[in-house]
């Protein structure tokens, strides 16, 4: 079920992220087609769109206000970051700075799998909390989403 803390919802999904990024083009008789460059991204964004289902949400109720969304993608550390005794190596980085796909475009791919099942489009997110993290657990993403609520202030005229 969705976790909901004052119009909070978290679930995570499972998998190796995988990103968004550039599409290639080719031309078959008069027509172009654009395809994506990642083979993975489909099965990941299926995977976050099941897991989102699995939560509780059924598209049946979207959002459609502003929201906020946290996406804390995990990767497990290589075994070249750990010594023969199985301790950290002190020359094993904090955080995945050298390892994964490029955090917008990871954020891309979770924005867009959950259009129409959590929001009515991805451009309701106001706001990102993306990071890239290091587990010792299930590597996936950890989604969060905040619905936002606040006052619009109208600029004032000058004088």
């Amino acid at each position: 079920m969705i976790q909901q803390a004052e119009r909070r919802y978290s679930f995570f999904v499972e998998g190796k992220p995988d990103a968004q990024g550039s599409m290639k083009g080719y031309v078959r008789g008069n027509r172009a087609i654009l395809v994506h460059n990642s083979k993975g991204l489909l099965p990941w964004r299926n995977a976050i769109a099941y897991a989102a289902r699995e939560a509780g949400w059924d598209g049946r109720y979207l959002l459609d206000g502003a929201v906020y969304v946290s996406a804390h993608f995990m990767y497990r550390r290589p075994a070249s970051h750990y010594a023969k005794d199985g301790t950290l190596k002190a020359s094993a980085p904090k955080m995945p700075h050298r390892t994964g796909k490029d955090t917008d475009k990871l954020q891309r791919a979770v924005g867009d799998a959950l259009n129409g099942i959590v929001w009515t489009d991805d451009r309701r997110i106001v706001g990102w909390d993306a990071r890239r993290l290091w587990t010792n657990e299930a590597e996936g993403v950890s989604i969060r989403i905040d619905r936002v609520t606040c006052e619009v202030f109208e600029p004032k005229e000058e004088a």
